[in-house]
């Protein structure tokens, strides 16, 4: 299905679009087209990089610090130190001022003006429901693991959904480590907002009130059979035919907010040899996810496609890595090739065919 075409070192992956592939190498940040596997410089010694977003023709990104954007024709602008581009909505970003305290969150449109400015810190989790952004605020250098916090995209009017603090807290599986209820967003719908909670159930809460609308503890197989409960966070996989699918560890499950179930389909998890499959990582393409693993309990080397539907493995590759290097992430896809990086920082391309 797939084989190895390319083996690039001295490469590490920023982030990616439907296009192109960010990279750092040689000091600099390149662009790599996904469909011919052309380079471009585009900006030259760079120190750090973060990723990579646009606003028409241009690429906006904070490089050496400093939010820049990038014009088609090579010229750069400056547009100020500490402001990190977070979210795209359309052509507008959402960016976060880290030059103030507390830091402020501000939407700018594609002419560079602000529509609004609001003192929001984003943590590392939101999802986008019509014209609401729901996500994890941080304050100051605390995170708030325990609240979900609602945000207006038109207004920057934001308030606290929910708490799950006074209901989820006694439910905390290692009160040592943990001080407050923790979630991880997993979907969400025009009625409710879906969230993994303490690693131990699913809850889902109305989007409008905050209230819990129903919650799962108890996971079952294909069969109806009381199963493991599988999952952690963060959590890995993608929505297909409105259920959030999940390829992580040593199990392929979903969650049908219709049904307000969730369900095992395979436990544990066997590539296409029928070896045992430890999926480290996992991201949606089309109709395949696709993954990171480790196979019988060894190293974290291998890639792979896994059919939804077949609700199978359809080809898995080991990746030639070094000893004691390690994959980084799920690998990225363009039209005829995958992606995908180690912690030696070697980019390795598979091309379809």
């Amino acid at each position: 299905m797939f084989r190895l075409t390319a083996q690039l070192p001295g490469i590490n992956i920023i982030s990616d679009s439907a296009e192109c592939l960010y990279i750092y190498k040689e000091g600099a940040l390149w662009e790599m087209n996904k469909t011919d596997l052309t380079q471009r410089r585009l900006i030259g010694d760079v120190q750090d990089c973060h990723p990579v977003f646009t606003s028409g023709n241009n690429r906006i990104l904070n490089c050496n610090g400093s939010l820049t954007v990038l014009q088609p024709d090579g010229t750069l602008q400056i547009i100020g130190g500490r402001l990190f581009p977070d979210v795209q909505l359309g052509e507008d970003l959402l960016i976060t001022d880290r030059s103030q305290r507390p830091n402020q969150l501000i939407r700018l449109n594609a002419a560079g003006k602000e529509v609004w400015r609001k003192d929001i810190a984003l943590g590392n989790q939101h999802l986008i429901v019509g014209d609401k952004l729901y996500y994890l605020r941080k304050d100051s250098y605390n995170v708030r693991f325990n609240i979900i916090n609602r945000l207006s995209l038109a207004t920057g009017e934001h308030d606290e959904l929910i708490d799950f603090d006074p209901g989820y807290l006694d439910k905390v599986p290692d009160k040592e480590r943990y001080k407050n209820a923790f979630y991880y967003l997993l979907m969400a719908n025009e009625e409710v907002i879906v969230a993994l909670v303490n690693n131990n159930r699913i809850v889902a809460v109305d989007i409008h009130t905050g209230a819990v609308k129903w919650e799962i503890t108890v996971v079952t197989d294909a069969k109806g059979h009381a199963a493991v409960f599988p999952f952690a966070g963060p959590v890995w996989g993608g929505m297909f035919d409105g259920k959030r699918y999940v390829l992580q560890g040593r199990a392929f499950s979903y969650i049908d907010p219709i049904s307000q179930s969730a369900v095992v389909l395979q436990y544990p998890l066997l590539d296409n040899t029928g070896r045992e499959l430890n999926v480290f990582a996992s991201r949606k393409e089309g109709e395949q996810l696709l993954y990171t693993a480790s196979v019988g309990g060894k190293d974290l080397n291998c890639i792979g496609v896994f059919d939804v539907h077949q609700e199978a493995v359809i080809w898995q590759e080991e990746v030639p890595i070094a000893p004691r290097a390690t994959l980084r992430d799920a690998p990225l896809a363009g039209s005829r090739y995958l992606f995908v990086a180690d912690s030696n920082n070697v980019l390795y391309i598979y091309e379809q065919g």
